[in-house]
């Protein structure tokens, strides 16, 4: 009868110490936060922000993702980084893409100013073939849209879209007799400058 007696008082105290530790436990869990020493950081107190987050110092967070993460001025911050880095990565595709596509347009500018040139050729063949002879300079390339005086055999307009300018808004130069086509004409555009020579002027005399 007395050893189920101490049996029963030395469960009482270990459920007593138990309950006590617990407590203690709890205690320390709550208060750790505003008693915990930052090294080289004032204490200056702290916050838990959230279950399973580790402790945010006020001075920290402003250090952004070297201090804690969470809402308040460093998680703008770090979203204002991250949009930054985006825009630097598409001005630099956009600095790889649009000089290509730039090309590309220039190319086609060219090859429809090549088709234009073909075009007034046929119409200048079909003036020499109705005329006996092709317009001279000073008829230019209007006597293939409106008959010169004392011409015989026209049989006009030889462009049926009117006379074309070339892509760059320029119109097209004739020259009879030529001086680079001795025998025929000189007809050309003086390309995507504007100006007469260099290799940007698009002709009929020279290798495509």
């Amino acid at each position: 009868m007395n050893h189920e007696a101490v049996r029963r008082a030395d469960r009482c105290k270990g459920a007593a110490r138990s309950l006590c530790v617990s407590s203690v436990v709890e205690r320390t869990r709550v208060a750790w936060p505003r008693a915990v020493a930052w090294p080289g950081v004032p204490k200056l107190g702290g916050t838990w922000p959230r279950k399973g987050a580790w402790p945010c110092h006020p001075l920290l967070s402003r250090f952004g993702s070297l201090g804690c993460r969470g809402s308040g001025p460093a998680a703008r911050a770090f979203t204002l980084i991250e949009l930054l880095l985006v825009l630097v990565i598409l001005a630099t595709l956009a600095a790889l893409v649009v000089p290509k596509f730039t090309k590309r347009s220039e190319q086609a500018k060219v090859t429809a100013a090549h088709a234009d040139i073909a075009n007034v050729e046929l119409a200048l063949d079909a003036f020499e073939v109705d005329c006996g002879r092709f317009p001279t300079t000073e008829e230019g390339l209007r006597a293939l849209l409106e008959q010169p005086s004392s011409t015989i055999g026209w049989q006009g307009p030889y462009l049926k879209r009117g006379m074309p300018k070339d892509p760059w808004g320029n119109g097209y130069l004739y020259r009879y007799p030529g001086q680079h086509n001795v025998s025929g004409y000189d007809l050309y555009s003086f390309g995507p400058d504007g100006q007469e020579g260099g290799a940007d002027d698009i002709d009929n005399w020279s290798e495509r």
